[in-house]
């Protein structure tokens, strides 16, 4: 695996921010590397919001304009 894209999306309250800390720390637990990008349109519950992990073998330090895998909460 060279490199992954992984976005989280849904609405402000529903745990956005703690999957996307949880999956951080097993991934580097697992000795990938992370970057994460977040983006938080709104901070009332039930407005959108989205973060983007992108893991890989090498070390990285930008987000990729692409999602192989997209979770909605």
């Amino acid at each position: 695996m060279n490199d992954i894209s992984i976005v989280l999306c849904g609405e402000a309250g529903q745990g956005i921010q703690t999957v996307e800390q949880l999956l951080t720390k097993i991934v580097k637990k697992s000795g990938f590397n992370v970057f994460s990008t977040k983006e938080y349109m709104s901070r009332v519950r039930g407005g959108s919001n989205s973060t983007q992990l992108r893991i890989s073998t090498e070390p990285v330090s930008a987000y990729i304009n692409r999602i192989d895998i997209l979770i909605t909460l």
